[in-house]
């Protein structure tokens, strides 16, 4: 009996290693069949510069890094989109939404943008609720301060406010319920 429980532990353990080596082999095989597409991509990302293989400047927008080391861009320009809800995108990335949507909705799924573009002000509100929120649970207010950033982008550091970042749910019709 210990010697079947500790054989099924070691084959879990074998699995284990076995499932990475085996995704590693399928990316390898699909950026192999794919290298005509994706090797402009790789070779920018690597700031490779060559003319054959470099992407056209109206395209490098989707490219942006923002995260909490990286802030917008002061001269990132936006044109947005407003969506049925109320909710806003920039306008390059809708058809792709869109695109997305319809997809989805053929297979009875009906999306909608929970969350889309904020402005500076807006984010700065959610940043400051959360660090709210935390003082009121006892923290210090620098503490408070740190943990929200866990939590919440500070303004100037969230896709959200690039246009590009969409909060979706998914609405099931035969219930009428709002599921995430």
């Amino acid at each position: 009996m210990v010697k079947k429980r500790n054989s099924r532990k070691n084959t879990r353990r074998k699995c284990w290693k076995v499932i990475p080596i085996l995704f590693l082999i399928y990316f390898s095989v699909g950026v192999i069949q794919n290298r005509d597409s994706i090797l402009p991509f790789l070779l920018a990302r690597i700031g490779v510069n060559d003319d054959s293989h470099s992407i056209p400047v109206s395209e490098e927008w989707n490219l942006i890094v923002v995260n909490r080391w990286n802030e917008i861009p002061e001269d990132f320009s936006i044109s947005l989109t407003e969506l049925s809800n109320g909710q806003s995108v920039d306008s390059r990335i809708y058809p792709y939404l869109q695109e997305m949507f319809d997809a989805a909705r053929e297979d009875n799924i009906y999306p909608i943008v929970r969350e889309g573009y904020r402005t500076t002000e807006e984010q700065g509100e959610i940043f400051n609720e959360k660090v709210q929120a935390y003082i009121n649970e006892g923290y210090s207010k620098a503490r408070a301060e740190k943990t929200a950033k866990e939590w919440a982008a500070v303004p100037g550091t969230s896709e959200h406010q690039l246009g590009i970042a969409v909060d979706i749910l998914k609405i099931n019709i035969d219930i009428g319920k709002v599921m995430s």
